[in-house]
């Protein structure tokens, strides 16, 4: 496979043995080869799409309620404000979905924010363990 690569670009007159000496250019090259900057952008949007997020944040708003109800008691004051931050991050994406679901940027700084709360699975796994 190596030796293919190393046959694929000399044939596109590129020399290995320099681009490996030059980091730079090995990653513009990369780049072209995976279709720009942009490929990565796509990925991620792909990834934050309704059609990914939309039934699990859905699903995941419907947990929070009865899992605050049995173990609001148990959790520190930090606790719970941080899995009531989570829940009120999660009800906003399910009407981002609803309302406008192509705003990449606005689901991706609310998946920022719901992510910087810490894990949500904490809530769930507890939800199914307690």
């Amino acid at each position: 496979m190596i030796q293919k690569l190393e046959d694929d670009m000399k044939a596109s007159g590129i020399d290995p043995e320099k681009m490996a000496q030059d980091p730079e250019a090995m990653g513009q090259m990369l780049q072209q080869m995976m279709g720009g900057e942009g490929a990565m952008q796509d990925v991620m949007s792909q990834m934050m799409s309704k059609d990914v997020l939309s039934e699990p944040m859905k699903q995941l708003e419907k947990l929070y309620p009865p899992w605050f109800g049995t173990h609001a008691s148990e959790l520190s004051k930090d606790e719970l404000a941080r899995y009531k931050k989570q829940y009120k991050i999660v009800q906003k994406l399910v009407q981002q979905f609803e309302n406008e679901p192509d705003n990449a940027e606005k689901i991706s700084q609310m998946m920022q924010e719901m992510h910087d709360c810490g894990q949500v699975r904490s809530a769930t796994s507890r939800h199914m363990t307690r």
